[in-house]
């Protein structure tokens, strides 16, 4: 479950070593709102959380053929 405060961590498919980390800043039973803590000057990002096999996730970048995936199990850091 995606928690306030707490940072994520995601990987691409086409390279698996290139990672981006996001803090969620809000949450709402059906969405979350995340910044990138790698950017100048981030924005925020507000998205729908899905679940699957018991895992919150949220596609940061959009929905699209082999967009990344963040997912609550990846959480690098707590509060």
């Amino acid at each position: 479950m995606f928690k306030v405060g707490e940072t994520y961590e995601m990987s691409f498919i086409g390279d698996s070593e290139l990672k981006n980390f996001y803090k969620v800043i809000r949450r709402t039973r059906s969405t979350i709102t995340i910044i990138s803590i790698k950017e100048k000057n981030p924005k925020q990002i507000r998205r729908k959380v899905s679940v699957y096999d018991g895992v919150e996730f949220v596609y940061p970048l959009g929905k699209f053929s082999m967009a990344p995936i963040l997912d609550a199990s990846r959480r690098v850091s707590k509060k």
